[in-house]
């Protein structure tokens, strides 16, 4: 049996979600289904480049793709845009630890260099606040404590599908 075919009782349904969205907003929207096994929250792109994370590839030699080079064409060509693959990334979604902010920019977070802030929330909070504030964005607190105890984020929970 092919992994992509075993589904989690828990996650029973996922493969709808792309269709059942695109039903609803079609036809601006169209879903088609990849050959590749992924989780969304293996990619973060914006308009012209899909950054992707390190551990798809291994996902994916063998079972789907023969090399590298083959897995990036396919990538390519399915999602039409340039694929920068990440060399080493932390082991969690895209969206846990980098954000793209539009303008051809994207913030990447460094656990490292949080360590300082990492005594209380609050300095952690404020100074993401004035980063995203000076970026030109309108900042509306969401607590996703419970999420993230869960290796979830805001970027899991919603989706930006369009931003002026």
């Amino acid at each position: 049996m092919l992994a992509r075919h075993r589904v989690q009782v828990g996650r029973a349904g996922d493969e709808r979600v792309g269709r059942d969205i695109a039903a609803a907003l079609a036809p601006a929207v169209l879903a088609r289904r990849s050959s590749l096994y992924f989780d969304g929250g293996d990619f973060l792109a914006d308009s012209d480049t899909v950054f992707v994370m390190p551990r798809i590839l291994q996902r994916n030699i063998q079972p789907t793709v023969a090399s590298r080079e083959e897995f990036l064409a396919i990538l390519s060509r399915e999602l039409k845009r340039r694929v920068i693959l990440l060399g080493e990334a932390p082991d969690h979604h895209a969206g846990m630890f980098m954000a793209s902010v539009g303008g051809k920019t994207m913030l990447v977070g460094d656990p490292g260099l949080a360590r300082e802030f990492m005594s209380t929330e609050l300095p952690l909070n404020a100074t993401a606040r004035k980063v995203w504030e000076s970026l030109g964005y309108e900042i509306c607190p969401v607590d996703c404590t419970s999420a993230y105890r869960h290796f979830g984020c805001l970027h899991c929970l919603v989706n930006v599908l369009h931003r002026s």
